[in-house]
Order: C-alpha cells, then structure tokens, then sequence
C-alpha cells in the first residue's frame, strides 16, 4: 500500500512539474504578418494572424495577385486556421497554390509570434519590356 501511495504521489509531482513547463504556452500573444508565394509570380499571399499563448484566434487572409478561385476559399481557409498551432490546412480544388502560400505565411507568422526571426523575401521585381522602337515618320 505505500508503495503504491509513493508512486502515485511521485506520478503526480512529474505531471504538475510538466504543467508548469507548459503553462506560459509557446506563444506571445499579439497580431503578426507574414508572406507567402500563392498563385501569383508577383503578389505574394499576405496573412494576418492573432494568437494567444496555445493557438491562432482570428486570421485575416489578402491576395490581389491570386486567381478569383483561389480568393474565393479566403473566408473558408480563415475559419480552417482558428485554434490551429501551424499552417497546415486542407486544400480546395483548384486553389491548391493558394493554400500553399497561405500556409507559408502562417508558419512565418507563428515563427515571428514564437520569437524566431524571419526573413520576409521580397516580391520579383518585374522585368522591364523592351521599348518599342518608333516606327519612321511617313514623307
């Protein structure tokens, strides 16, 4: 019987040692943004995220650059992030790449909110059109 008494009380001092270990969460709460490469070659996937000290609580998703079916499931990959602890959600047909830069920029996000730094990289600059030459006046 006191053995048994000694190792529940052990038991029970490990996991309230390990509550505490978690108790402070893995996050500082705040807002935070992030980029990430969607559909577009030249306007990245701009997410928003705010979390708590556990988990993301509101997200905010902008993409002028992605297709019109892609910004269609904004709403829905918003609502798919809420109390998730990383980027990994499910993708919509034909809004694959989006996905892809939604979850990038949600893993940067949460990188910022843990702490880590980030390097944002910045947007292809595009390529300039050769000028057209003017044709000759006409005599």
């Amino acid at each position: 019987m006191k053995k048994s008494l000694s190792l529940l009380l052990a038991l029970a001092m490990v996991l309230s040692c390990m509550s505490f270990a978690f108790a402070d969460g893995i996050y500082t709460p705040g807002t935070y943004e992030a980029t990430g490469k969607g559909y577009s070659d030249k306007e990245p996937v701009t997410v928003k995220i705010t979390v708590d000290e556990n988990a993301i609580t509101a997200a905010e998703i902008e993409g002028s650059g992605e297709e019109p079916f892609g910004i269609a499931y904004f709403d829905m990959y918003e609502e798919a992030l809420i109390g998730r602890t990383d980027g990994e959600i499910d993708a919509f047909t034909n809004a694959t790449l989006t996905r892809n830069g939604i979850s990038e920029a949600v893993e940067k996000a949460l990188a910022k909110a843990r702490g880590e730094e980030v390097a944002e990289e910045e947007p292809a600059a595009e390529e300039a059109a050769p000028a057209e030459e003017a044709a000759p006046a006409p005599e």
